[in-house]
C-alpha cells in the first residue's frame, strides 16, 4: 500500500484534475492527437505502463471483471479488453473519460456511483 498525507484538499482536486495536466509517472496523461493515437494503437501502446502481464493468468471464460482506479483515458482498459477481459475504467478527470470513450470505445466513468458492482480485481496504480 501507498500513503499520501496530507491529502489533497477537494476542490483542488476537482480543479486540477479537470485541466491539462501532465504528471511524469511512466503513463501518459496528455491526450494524443488523432494521429497519435492511431499510431500508438497500431504499436498497441508499448511505450506506456501496462497492467495485462498482473492478470494473464486470467482467463475470458472466467468472465473476470477488471476495474482499474485512475485510468488517464483508458488505454489499459482498451488493452485489456482487446485481450477478451471484461474491464472498466475510474478516472477523475471528466475530459480524460470522454475522450477514451469516444476514441477508444471503452467503459470508463467518473463518477464513484457508477462504478459497477461485482468486480474481482482492483487496480489503483501505484508509482
Amino acid at each position: 500500500m501507498q500513503y499520501r498525507t496530507p491529502k489533497d484538499d477537494h476542490e483542488f482536486l476537482k480543479k486540477f484534475y479537470q485541466t491539462d495536466y501532465k504528471v511524469d509517472v511512466k503513463m501518459m496523461t496528455t491526450l494524443p492527437s488523432d494521429k497519435g493515437l492511431e499510431i500508438l494503437k497500431r504499436n498497441n501502446f508499448e511505450k506506456l505502463r501496462d497492467y495485462y502481464p498482473l492478470v494473464s493468468n486470467f482467463t475470458t471464460a472466467e468472465k473476470n471483471r477488471i476495474i482499474d482506479y485512475g485510468c488517464s483515458w483508458g488505454y489499459n482498459i482498451y488493452k485489456l479488453n482487446q485481450k477478451g477481459l471484461d474491464s472498466q475504467g475510474y478516472e477523475l478527470s471528466e475530459p480524460r473519460v470522454k475522450y477514451g470513450k469516444e476514441k477508444l470505445g471503452v467503459d470508463l466513468v467518473y463518477k464513484e456511483l457508477d462504478i459497477r458492482k461485482s468486480n474481482d480485481v482492483f487496480f489503483q496504480p501505484c508509482n
